[in-house]
């Protein structure tokens, strides 16, 4: 049997089905593609999912076709539906896919309502910011109840005005709140937020014209102040940081500029130099040292030339204009200050040009300036791996005697500069280089300079996975690691890291090891540790694995260790919304949790999981610190608090809901709690 590789098998299943439009690729059934699919297009093809690449080959040789139970076998094995969500499936957006988890789960009928709740809501969501109308339609079919809440949020930021419209013909559950009018114009889409006031009626003082002066969208700024009486004190420094000009002339025409100015500042750190020009010529600018500061770290000479004939003192740049020049590998700016400016610069300047690669600064202000450097300058080239920047500061600023720290961080360092020789470096550089992988700098370093490393080399390259860098370290240095190595690597998921550090040194791991694999979700290599370690964990290991939603390792250790979680398990995945996690620990475990749990559920705007707290914790709701984070975050969320303590008759909770920004709730339909 002929056997393709994926890009072949994409390219044949092209032959098989034809390119045309109208006879596209079948639609990846029942498959998650990986998080960054594989172009190939030098191999005429891209990425298909393996269970696509099986129903290409079985049609592909109709001779098979006699062998339809292996056929059947190989596809549910490679099928991903049971173990999918369908906030994957529609993240995924695959039709599909969520047809076949709603098949398997028969409506989701038995599945707890607020977590189905949940799921429509985040599926709404994934597919109303792609603007998919038709996985929106199916899942309010397969959901009619279901609550659209942030699904036209999302709608609304990326401009999908077709979504919006047929949700508002459709269905009766929608909570039209006030993000959708702040996403939509800090979108830029006019026609959505026009559409938005005038079909929805968000509430007043929404603060969105800074979003459309941002923008510089004169017309959309125009039509917040017109037609819903907006002015933000921030709009005007918003339009001059863009270089919108003549919305910022707008603006001050109808008195709309800050009382106190704008910086000018803002406009000159992107060399809007017409703004910056304006801004003076109108009275408006605020003029400080830091847009001279600015405008040579970003390169903007025109405006450093401008600001420095204005003169006065409120114009002049500080020896940071020439720090931040260099570091950032502006020259000709570093030159003209050094001819035009008598402020100078520290040895952060050579430090910081060292630092990002920039050689043929570090040379000139090698020659023409006295400040010199720190070790500074080899130990963050190192760290970086630039390892011509630092064969040369090992040539010719190879003094390690000089100061180590950096002068602007002294308390005094514009008074404070060093004027000697300045250079070497310290163990720094190569325990930095060695986490980062720069092996040609490490052996230059080791070869070159006696300062050597530190345990920190060697525990930062397992940790980062480097094995390479390990066994060089290993082979040609005597500082060997700790402990920290194996426990860093476990916790980052480097198992061939874990193995080789058990084999070939002694050093061994702590409880770190698997209970930074766990909260990682590194089953593979928590499976290992237990089959082949004896320091097993602590219950941080399944409060790690619930904060991070790891939920097949969580049940893992739930059945194959006895140290069990502490209430941080549940707090802590509440903070994350990892709805599967709750429900576990909730019918599988004891510990239960604290009032941190529905805080951080508000905190994080988990509206469904909050409710889910009221229903089945009700005794560990810490209503004001809800309270204050739903008046913070999220308008849906109030409006649920608003009515549900409303239904209680709680009065002392309605007033504090009441005195927040959400005084007149959204119209919106009320369906039936769930």
């Amino acid at each position: 049997m002929e056997i393709w590789t994926p890009w072949e098998t994409s390219a044949r299943a092209r032959t098989l089905f034809g390119t045309a439009v109208t006879t596209p690729l079948p639609e990846t059934p029942t498959e998650l593609a990986p998080e960054n699919p594989t172009e190939a297009p030098e191999m005429g093809g891209t990425w298909l999912g393996p269970l696509t690449c099986v129903r290409v080959v079985r049609r592909s040789r109709p001779d098979m076709a006699s062998f339809p139970h292996v056929w059947e076998s190989i596809e549910a094995f490679l099928d991903s539906s049971p173990t999918c969500s369908m906030t994957q499936a529609a993240a995924f957006g695959s039709m599909r896919l969520l047809r076949a988890i709603s098949a398997r789960s028969g409506g989701m009928i038995t599945v707890d309502p607020f977590y189905k709740q949940a799921q429509f809501s985040n599926a709404m969501a994934h597919a109303a910011a792609r603007g998919d109308l038709e996985m929106v339609r199916w899942l309010v079919s397969f959901q009619p109840g279901g609550l659209v809440t942030r699904a036209v949020e999302e709608a609304a930021r990326y401009g999908r005005l077709q979504v919006l419209v047929w949700l508002h013909e459709h269905h009766d559950h929608v909570f039209w709140g006030a993000n959708e009018l702040r996403f939509a114009v800090g979108g830029n889409h006019f026609e959505v937020a026009r559409w938005l006031q005038e079909n929805t009626k968000p509430p007043s003082r929404l603060k969105a014209m800074n979003l459309a002066a941002a923008r510089g969208n004169l017309e959309l700024v125009q039509w917040l102040h017109e037609v819903r009486q907006e002015a933000s004190s921030s709009a005007a420094t918003k339009a001059a940081e863009g270089g919108h000009l003549d919305l910022l002339k707008w603006m001050d025409k109808h008195h709309l500029c800050r009382l106190e100015g704008v910086p000018l500042d803002v406009a000159a750190a992107q060399g809007h130099l017409k703004v910056v020009k304006w801004l003076q010529r109108s009275g408006i600018g605020v003029a400080s040292s830091r847009a001279m500061d600015v405008a040579a770290a970003n390169g903007h000479l025109d405006v450093i030339k401008w600001l420095h004939h204005r003169r006065g003192r409120e114009h002049a740049g500080t020896h940071v204009a020439m720090d931040d020049a260099a570091t950032n590998g502006h020259l000709e700016v570093v030159k003209w200050l050094h001819s035009h400016r008598h402020e100078g610069c520290t040895t952060d300047a050579m430090d910081g040009a060292a630092r990002n690669g920039h050689l043929t600064v570090v040379q000139w202000l090698h020659k023409n300036r006295k400040e010199g450097c720190t070790t500074r300058a080899m130990d963050d080239a190192a760290a970086n791996g630039q390892l011509l920047m630092i064969r040369w500061l090992d040539k010719y600023r190879s003094n390690a005697g000089a100061t180590s720290t950096s002068s602007r961080s002294s308390s005094s360092s514009s008074s404070k500069e060093s004027r000697g020789a300045g250079g070497g470096c310290t163990t720094n550089a190569m325990d930095s280089a060695a986490r980062g992988n720069h092996l040609d700098v490490v052996r230059f370093l080791h070869r070159h300079r006696e300062e050597g490393c530190t345990v920190a080399a060697m525990d930062g390259a397992a940790g980062a996975g480097h094995l390479d860098m390990v066994q060089y370290l290993h082979t040609h240095r005597q500082e060997g690691c700790t402990f920290a190595a194996m426990d860093s690597a476990a916790a980052n998921g480097h198992l061939e890291v874990v193995k080789w550090l058990h084999e070939n040194r002694s050093e061994g791991c702590s409880v770190r090891a698997m209970d930074g694999a766990a909260a990682g979700g590194h089953l593979r290599i928590v499976k290992w540790l237990q089959a082949n370690r004896e320091e097993g964990c602590t219950e941080a290991a399944m409060d790690g694995a619930a904060a991070n939603g790891k939920l097949d390792t969580l049940k893992w250790l739930h059945k194959n260790r006895t140290e069990g979680c502490t209430t941080a398990a549940m707090d802590r995945a509440a903070a994350g919304g990892h709805f599967e996690v709750l429900l576990f620990l909730h019918t599988k475990r004891s510990e239960g949790c604290t009032m941190d749990a529905a805080v951080n559920a508000s905190r994080f705007e988990h509206v469904e999981i909050l409710q889910w707290f009221f229903r089945f914790y009700p005794r560990l709701i810490h209503r004001e610190k809800v309270i204050v984070f739903a008046k913070r975050y999220n308008y849906y969320l109030m409006d649920w608090l608003h009515r549900n303590y409303q239904a209680s008759g709680e009065r002392t909770v309605l007033a504090e809901i009441n005195s927040s920004f959400y005084l007149t709730p959204p119209e919106t339909a009320h369906p039936t709690e769930y």
